[in-house]
Parts: structure tokens; sequence; C-alpha cells
């Protein structure tokens, strides 16, 4: 393990690795950037009110679920949807957080596109971000034309008579 030692000073570190006085040394990534990228790197510090503000653009988002547990269930979900990865144990998908929370999984998706509306966000959600506006224009189309599938169902038909 390594320990810092008193005996350095602001030209030299020193730290104490197994009982041995060893020189420690800085990598310099911003000079791997550079000969990489070609340029410096600009700082990534976020502004603690900045921070605030998404987190509590967020929090609103959340809390305007009608029940508590839809409000877990936009949480599991944004979690999910910002790390896939390391998927959280309410589901690796929003059909399982939906079922969890008594929700659909077209309920979850929808929240999830409208707070990424309404903050400016892009979140991956799989499909192109136009694709449900481009969706959603072409049925109206259809339903003016008198061409949309509703008209056409079997299953609805029976239900109308």
């Amino acid at each position: 393990m390594l320990q810092k030692d008193a005996l350095s000073d602001h030209v030299h570190a020193i730290a104490i690795q197994d009982g041995r006085i060893e020189r420690v040394g800085q990598f310099d990534w911003d000079e791997v950037y550079r000969n990489v990228d070609g340029e410096e790197r600009e700082e990534t510090a976020v502004s603690f009110s900045d921070m605030s503000a998404v987190f509590s653009l967020i929090l609103e988002w959340m809390l305007k679920a009608e029940t508590l547990q839809l409000v877990g269930a936009r949480a599991a979900a944004l979690a999910m949807y910002l790390d896939p990865v390391n998927n959280n144990r309410f589901g690796s998908s929003l059909l399982q957080i939906a079922e969890q929370a008594g929700s659909t999984r077209a309920a979850l998706s929808k929240s999830l596109i409208d707070f990424r509306r309404a903050a400016g966000v892009h979140l991956s959600m799989g499909k192109g971000s136009e694709t449900t506006d481009s969706y959603r224009a072409c049925q109206i189309k259809s339903l003016e034309a008198g061409t949309h599938s509703s008209f056409n169902r079997k299953d609805l038909k029976q239900q109308a008579a």
C-alpha cells in the first residue's frame, strides 16, 4: 500500500510502500490527449448550481407520477436507460419494470420521451429521436384519409356492433 510521506516537497513526491521510500510520478494524461487528439482537453467540471438544477428537473419529472410506485418505476427506467449494462434489480427492460409497478411499457416509454423533450436532453431510446413524431404524423394522416388500421380491424368492427 502506498502512503504519502512527510518527506515530500513541492517538487518531488515521495511515498512509503512496503516500508521503503518510493518516488511518486504523476502520469501526464494531458500530453496523451494532445498526442492523440492534437488539442488540449477542456475542463469538465460542472458548477454545483448546474448540477442542482438538473437534479431538480429529474426529481420534478419523477414526482409528477400518479403513485409512489410509478415514481419508483420512472427512477428505475431512467437508471436503465442511462446505464443499460449495469441493470438494476428491478429489471433489464421497461416491460419488467412496468409490470412490477403495475403500469405498461408504453406508459414508461412515453414518460421517458416526454422527459427528454422537456429537458432538452437526447437520451437514446433505441430509435431515432424523430421517429415517434414521424409515426404520430403518419397515424394522423391515415385517420384523416380513412385508411387507418382501426377502420379495417375485424376485432374493432365486432366491438362496435
